[in-house]
């Protein structure tokens, strides 16, 4: 006899509580781990943002301590010797985790050595906190300001022991403007004396002694990359000829800006009536080189020098005019205007001199009377021979000139902060 069943009912209540109650015990379960995911999640994001806040924090003093630093130092006193600078740097507001690398190079020729010519430099600023990164880039340009020996009518200066002013003919210079020597022999020759060297005639008193600020060492490394080079293979004379931006009578091509840049050899050259309206770079001329006589040479632009010569030259301009009609040549055709005109003749006539700023590096030697109207710059001996006379009329440049300037500051460019991808 079967028995009856008991309660189904009440078994039945009894498996739905034990199954609620797993299922409120699962439910529990997953909403603990949810919130713990939920707690990671917000924690991770959390650090995520803090991190973002402290490497924008931490990158934007970075950015403003490079300024600053590179702005307080605009003679480049401690970026200069390096032909790129790259410097890790520790955190700026202490947050730990962080570097900074801040780099500062020359975009037009990978060299900072040569910044005080004509180029800008571009500072990069990376900065990482964690894994969060930031990259800022700009660019300094510089105020130039010509250098202070520009004020003087001739300049004489040399690391060469003895070497000096040597005067047996005369020195004048216009406006009583000094002559800054660190050496002055006036007895070198035919014994002159201070004494008999009076007006306008250089007096031993007229000279400022001291250090002169020299150009940089690159100063004809720059010029040659940006002029029109000439070789020369033998000696060789340049008679009756214009150099200018739109006439080289080398036939190697002319340059935009008349930058003519002669590379000697050694060999001899000759400048002989002739017109220069540019700038004639001398490289490696033999000592017995000579501009001279009835030469007329002036920049085609105020930035720049009319003569650069890296080493001696004999300046015998002589005291006669460059003469169309003599040369049998025009020297102002289109392209070359002299006083702002430009004609087809063959009669005018130019004055015979060298005006602008000259600059000698090795020894100058006047044999002829000569007349430079603007600045004489000689690194080496300055001689001038008995019974001639050296005139210098000294004139302000209009203009810096590049290699003898020196930033005065250093500026952020407008328009010229860039952020990057990291």
């Amino acid at each position: 006899m079967m028995q009856p069943l008991r309660n189904s009912k009440a078994l039945h209540r009894r498996g739905s509580v034990y199954v609620f109650v797993l299922g409120a015990a699962m439910l529990i379960a997953t909403t603990g781990i949810l919130a713990t995911t939920l707690q990671s999640a917000r924690l991770v994001r959390q650090r995520s943002m803090d991190a973002t806040v402290s490497v924008d924090a931490e990158h934007a003093a970075a950015v403003e301590y490079a300024i600053e630093t590179f702005e307080n130092d605009p003679s480049g006193s401690a970026w200069r010797p390096f032909s790129r600078l790259v410097v890790n740097a520790p955190a700026m507001l202490g947050t730990s985790g962080t570097s900074h690398v801040l780099s500062l190079t020359d975009p037009a020729d990978d060299n900072l050595r040569t910044v005080n010519l004509v180029d800008d430099v571009r500072l990069r600023v990376e900065s990482t906190v964690g894994a969060s990164k930031r990259a800022t880039q700009l660019t300094f340009g510089f105020t130039q300001t010509p250098l202070s020996a520009l004020s003087n009518a001739l300049i004489r200066e040399s690391e060469h022991p003895g070497s000096a002013i040597a005067v047996s003919g005369t020195i004048a210079t216009a406006a009583s403007l000094p002559v800054r020597a660190a050496a002055y022999d006036a007895n070198a020759q035919t014994g002159v004396t201070p004494a008999q060297l009076n007006a306008a005639i250089l007096a031993m008193n007229s000279t400022v002694p001291g250090e002169v600020q020299e150009p940089p060492s690159e100063l004809f490394v720059y010029y040659r990359s940006i002029g029109t080079l000439i070789t020369l293979s033998t000696a060789t004379t340049y008679d009756e000829v214009l150099f200018s931006p739109t006439s080289n009578p080398a036939g190697t091509g002319l340059n935009a800006r008349g930058i003519y840049v002669i590379d000697c050899n050694n060999k001899r050259l000759r400048l002989s009536e002739s017109r220069v309206l540019g700038t004639l770079v001398i490289i490696n001329p033999h000592t017995t080189s000579e501009i001279g006589p009835r030469v007329s040479m002036s920049p085609a632009s105020a930035d720049l020098p009319t003569l650069l010569v890296d080493g001696e030259m004999f300046f015998q301009l002589d005291d006669y005019d460059l003469l169309e009609w003599d040369a049998e040549r025009n020297f102002n055709p289109s392209g070359a205007p002299y006083l702002g005109e430009t004609d087809s003749d063959e009669s005018d006539r130019y004055p015979s001199w060298i005006r602008g700023l000259t600059y000698v590096s090795g020894k100058a030697k006047i044999s002829q009377n000569s007349v430079f109207e603007g600045v004489l710059w000689v690194n080496g001996r300055v001689q001038v021979s008995d019974a001639r006379t050296l005139t210098v009329r000294w004139a302000p440049l209009t203009a810096p000139i590049p290699g003898f300037t020196t930033a005065s500051s250093m500026f952020v460019e407008a328009d010229s902060v860039q952020r990057l991808a990291p």
